[in-house]
């Protein structure tokens, strides 16, 4: 919620009657979101902190972070559709190899580019080795 916007700060000062007076739910709010920006600075090596010293809520250290870090880059992307087109069971058992899929297309996914399952499981089957040949024929059929 605070890392997301939706729960912004109230009003730092509240008017009754005619009197203002310092508001007690924006007190509690700077403490809790001053309580996860130091959490977010203390995750943080000691060369990236700086990136976010400059933030005055967690919300701005983490829209920081996202736009220096998690933008996908277009070559990542490729390179990891490569990689995926170049994995073949080979000598891994089974389930090594299913598992070196699933790795590249969850990241694929993460990265905005979710693959399609069909694609998914035509790309299995064009790395197994002969001795899937009857599997992959009954999936073909």
């Amino acid at each position: 919620m605070f890392l997301d916007g939706t729960h912004p700060a109230p009003a730092a000062i509240i008017t009754t009657e005619g009197t203002s007076s310092p508001n007690p739910a924006y007190l509690t709010w700077v403490r809790q979101d001053k309580l996860i920006f130091s959490a977010i600075v203390g995750t943080l090596s000691f060369t990236l902190s700086p990136l976010v010293s400059t933030s005055q809520t967690a919300k701005d250290a983490t829209d920081i972070l996202a736009q220096t870090f998690a933008r996908p880059s277009r070559d990542h992307i490729k390179q990891l559709k490569d990689h995926l087109c170049h994995i073949s069971k080979g000598s891994q058992t089974i389930s090594e190899y299913m598992q070196a899929i699933k790795r590249v297309v969850d990241e694929l996914a993460l990265l905005g580019k979710p693959m399609d399952p069909e694609d998914i499981i035509d790309r299995v089957l064009d790395g197994l080795d002969p001795n899937y040949q009857s599997v992959v024929d009954t999936v073909h059929a």
